[in-house]
């Protein structure tokens, strides 16, 4: 009975009183509401029901995408009837029986899912706008998508197709979304890259966000561990989670929302391109050494670029022997493509409007055209600052002296390919952390 009391506010929790003792509120009878002890799977649908009520705010009337999706009507009214469904669980008198209790769960996660959805149809539709993507449909669901990015790759499936990339998009979390992308690994023959990138709007269960990369790993353990034919190298898997609002201060987000969905595209089509086909001329990047100044010995360029980007020196400075300066660029290009190497890619770096260079290129990959009167520039920077975007500057003719510290901004990194008298300085003329090696090998021989 006294848990009761407790439980209906009828008494004053303000007041500081001996343990075991309390104080009534004034007019304790009116302020009294029971709320009775809720059984296990009635606290389990209040706590979805409040998960879905702060879902739907976020397309409400005041809420951080209301302004942008067109749904405020129906996301207002959602949030006032899970409000009040929640209070009418908790005054009960009567406790729900699990069926009901799953089934209103379902009921109602099938209602918010329309504000929800249109959240999403924004979201990907703001995108392909600003830079003429285009998705192909894959699967859709009741709160739930599955769509592939056009890309000049092409679509995988089918047995005769040697794209060997390709890039999904999905959206929302219903378990349909595993069994869609399964099937299209499967009908996906030469598929050695696949990225996923996850967009979910569950802004009251952050945590079911840092669980999606190790789930879509799991879903797709048996489809990506199976062999493909003619080729020595297994298939890859890498796993991009983005949530609807991309975590904008509510001042920018009129601005910049999509723009974390789209570096993201383009990143993952632009890591999809390095997949190894068949019909790849492989690069014989064994015959290609030297000597790094962290340590003692030769080694190849491969394990010396894996090794720098594991570690903190933002530059790799490569010493170039007599091969021809091109040949060493694509030599680095090619490095990128082990399976060993995941979370990054290199371009070369433009001398003339670098980064408006790098962004076009970066969509063209994507399959998609530029508009040029968006922020260009924001498109390469968020991607090198990130690291995931590696520039790859020929240092050997005469360049700007601030080019590389312009490109690069506070956090991004690059391989520069100089003499070793060349040094990397910040806009402050501070040296930048430089890891150095120097080929010893006759040159980069091709295969």
């Amino acid at each position: 009975m006294i848990a009761d009391l407790y439980g209906g506010e009828a008494f004053d929790t303000e007041r500081r009183v001996a343990p075991g003792r309390f104080v009534w509120k004034q007019a304790a009878a009116a302020a009294f509401r029971f709320k009775r002890t809720l059984e296990a799977h009635e606290r389990v649908l209040v706590a979805r029901l409040e998960a879905l009520q702060a879902a739907v705010a976020s397309f409400g009337t005041g809420g951080i995408l209301g302004s942008l999706v067109g749904a405020a009507e129906m996301a207002d009214r959602l949030g006032r009837q899970l409000y009040n469904r929640t209070q009418e669980i908790v005054v009960a008198g009567r406790a729900l029986s699990v069926d009901e209790a799953q089934k209103q769960t379902l009921d109602w996660q099938r209602e918010a899912a329309q504000p929800i959805i249109a959240g999403y149809r924004a979201h990907l539709s703001r995108v392909s706008e600003r830079a003429r993507l285009r998705f192909v449909p894959v699967a859709h669901g009741e709160d739930s998508s599955l769509f592939l990015l056009d890309t000049p790759l092409g679509d995988p499936r089918g047995r005769q197709h040697q794209s060997g990339g390709a890039v999904l998009v999905a959206q929302g979390e219903s378990g349909r979304l595993a069994d869609e992308a399964r099937a299209f690994v499967t009908e996906s023959h030469n598929l050695q890259r696949l990225a996923i990138v996850h967009v979910l709007h569950a802004p009251a269960e952050p945590a079911v966000l840092a669980t999606l990369d190790q789930k879509w790993r799991t879903d797709l353990a048996v489809q990506m561990s199976r062999e493909l034919p003619g080729l020595d190298v297994g298939r890859v898997l890498e796993v991009g989670v983005v949530p609807l609002h991309e975590d904008w201060p509510a001042g920018d987000v009129a601005a910049r929302w999509g723009d974390i969905l789209l570096q993201q595209l383009l990143f993952r089509a632009g890591w999809a391109a390095l997949a190894i086909t068949p019909s790849w001329p492989a690069g014989d990047l064994a015959g290609v050494i030297g000597s790094a100044d962290d340590r003692d010995g030769t080694e190849p360029l491969a394990a010396v670029l894996k090794r720098w980007l594991a570690g903190h020196a933002r530059i790799l400075r490569v010493a170039p022997d007599s091969t021809e300066t091109a040949e060493l660029v694509a030599a680095f290009v090619d490095a990128m493509r082990s399976p060993e190497i995941r979370g990054a890619i290199a371009l070369p770096l433009p001398y003339v409007e670098p980064l408006e260079d790098l962004s076009e290129q970066m969509v063209r990959r994507a399959g998609g055209e530029l508009d040029k009167e968006g922020r260009v520039t924001a498109l390469a920077q968020g991607l090198i600052g990130r690291r995931e975007l590696v520039p790859i500057l020929d240092a050997t003719a005469e360049i700007q002296s601030d080019l590389l510290p312009r490109v690069l901004g506070d956090g991004g990194r690059a391989i520069v390919v100089a003499p070793a008298s060349w040094e990397a300085r910040d806009t402050d003329g501070r040296l930048l952390s430089t890891l150095t090696f120097t080929l010893q090998s006759s040159g980069v021989q091709r295969a």
